[in-house]
């Protein structure tokens, strides 16, 4: 009835018992993030598992560079300077590198170098719009390239938020173009 689902209340739910079914082996394990104390260390060890030959663990470090990089504030200006040099590792957008999965870093470091870009510098940023633009990426799987177009806009619009109110060039409006009558076109309307 509809009284007795208004009436619900989640504190309900902690006054019983846990399921006998229920076990603490269960829940997923601590994040090995939380053990780190040295987080660029640990990113640079991330960064340098993507140039082990025939790995198929990039989804792995695509989630634990994600990780880091959000949850540490701190890091983000040299997490988002070690993706910028990602993004510009040809090695990553071979073939190869495709079918085995490590080209997963890619949207992790598409990701972080859009997202805090501002960290980068206004050299770094441009670069990472024009990688993150090359007409390489059509090899890549389809979520990857949806965020590198992404975060390509947002790298791009951190870029143009640095430029003075003045440096901004608005297009003139085009003039209308007058048509000009050729001395053939005069003579065929007059005959």
């Amino acid at each position: 009835s509809p009284s007795l689902l208004l009436s619900f209340s989640p504190s309900l739910l902690l006054s019983f018992p846990p399921s006998p079914s229920f076990s603490p082996s269960l829940l997923p394990p601590p994040s090995p993030v939380q053990f780190v104390t040295n987080f660029e260390w640990y990113v640079q060890v991330l960064v340098q598992l993507t140039r082990v030959e025939n790995t198929r663990h990039g989804s792995l470090i695509r989630d634990q560079l994600m990780d880091v990089a959000i949850r540490v504030k701190v890091l983000r200006p040299f997490a988002c300077k070690q993706m910028a040099a990602l993004l510009t590792d040809q090695r990553l957008f071979s073939a190869h590198n495709v079918e085995c999965g490590i080209s997963e870093v890619l949207y992790a470091a598409a990701w972080i170098a859009g997202e805090f870009a501002s960290a980068l510098g206004d050299d770094e940023c441009a670069a990472v719009v024009e990688a993150l633009l090359q007409p390489r990426t059509v090899n890549l799987p389809g979520h990857i390239q949806a965020v590198f177009v992404h975060n390509a806009v947002k790298a791009y619009a951190s870029l143009a938020a640095r430029l003075p109110a003045d440096a901004v060039v608005v297009a003139p409006k085009p003039k209308a173009a007058k048509k000009k009558k050729k001395k053939g076109e005069k003579r065929k309307k007059d005959a």
